[in-house]
């Protein structure tokens, strides 16, 4: 059974938005990691093999491999919180309060918490991913052969 204060300390940090996106970060390295794993093992991979029928890797799909991989995934989450906090300007979050949290979130999270949890969504995932959008002007609403 989940502790009651677990339960608020969870309930409170996906109200906040700094919390879920460092969800989806800590999800997507999760990820990463249960990808990295599958490939590493692949002897087709390991043996230089070019067919990619011949990949083990290759015959999973991600939710395959997040179930047979999550159980052996380990994250620093000191230094994935450097990242994070680099990668997002967000200096004056409380450390151990992330870290705390992303590790509570990793001690119960399951294959389908973390396939089906939208902790990474269509709004967030570009940042999630360091594509920060680049603001570009917008083109103009004519065409090239109306140019005076």
């Amino acid at each position: 059974l989940i502790s009651v204060n677990f339960a608020l300390i969870f309930v409170m940090a996906l109200s906040d938005s700094s919390s879920r996106i460092w969800l989806g970060y800590v999800t997507a390295e999760v990820v990463h990691r249960c990808i990295t794993l599958c490939a590493e093992e692949c002897l087709a991979c390991t043996n230089r093999v070019t067919c990619p029928l011949l990949h083990y890797h290759n015959e999973l799909n991600l939710k395959d491999k997040i179930q047979r991989y999550l159980g052996r995934v380990v994250i620093d989450l000191e230094q994935l919180f450097d990242q994070f906090i680099l990668q997002f300007g967000w200096f004056a979050l409380n450390r151990q309060h992330y870290i705390q949290l992303a590790d509570i979130f990793l001690s119960v999270s399951t294959p389908e918490a973390i396939m089906y949890g939208k902790y990474i969504t269509h709004q967030n995932e570009r940042a999630i991913y360091g594509q920060l959008d680049v603001l570009t002007p917008s083109a103009p609403a004519y065409a090239s052969d109306e140019i005076p």
